[in-house]
């Protein structure tokens, strides 16, 4: 994708275009990682920004992804079922990943905890950032999971997408997340969904 930047010299105004518009963006320096839990504090991220970084980023792959936040994600944090940890700039006003989990209760009975949601912008890959919130999700997820094995599932797309030289199915092969089983036409017809399991 091109991007146009309006720049001035000598009083005229003239386009600039970048062929990898990442590249000029203002590098973030820093980030910190978050557990979100269900209070006033945290509403407003809870309710809108969160929503919208859900539906910019997994819509694509999950079209009923908004109805499923609302009605699992938001009411399961209310009762402590389930953990969400974002990335956010050193602002605290953008963020930049997220990491869902569900953890094992009477509520699923019959149903693995499961690792349901993780995703890192781009701009901010391959600096650590992605591993340091995987495994603080893995880690309070292991502390919750009553001894089951953990799910988690990748859209085809996603499954060799590129982290480094790596995969994201190496990246998850590193956590000893095997893949077990696919899914054809489980969330989008002729799309396979994969289902890892630790």
């Amino acid at each position: 994708m091109d991007i146009a930047l309006l720049k001035r010299k000598n009083s005229l105004y003239f386009l600039k275009k970048f062929k990898n518009p990442l590249r000029h963006m203002k590098k973030v320096k820093k980030v910190e990682i978050c557990k979100l839990e269900y209070s006033e504090h945290s509403k407003d991220t809870i309710e809108k920004k969160l929503p919208l970084f859900m539906d910019k980023y997994f819509k694509e792959f999950y079209p009923n992804i908004d109805k499923w936040y609302r009605e699992k994600v938001v009411e399961d944090l209310k009762s402590n079922l389930r953990t969400v940890y974002v990335v956010k700039n050193e602002n605290g006003n953008r963020i930049l990943g997220v990491a869902i989990t569900r953890k094992y209760s009477d509520k699923y009975l019959n149903k693995n905890p499961k690792f349901c949601s993780f995703y890192i912008c781009k701009e901010i890959r391959n600096r650590g950032f992605g591993r340091k919130l995987f495994e603080k999700a893995l880690t309070d997820l292991q502390e919750n999971s009553g001894g089951n094995e953990i799910i988690l599932t990748v859209p085809e797309e996603r499954l060799y997408e590129s982290w480094k030289d790596k995969s994201f199915k190496s990246f998850l092969e590193k956590y000893d997340f095997g893949e077990i089983n696919r899914k054809h036409d489980y969330y989008r017809k002729g799309k396979s969904e994969y289902i890892f399991k630790k």
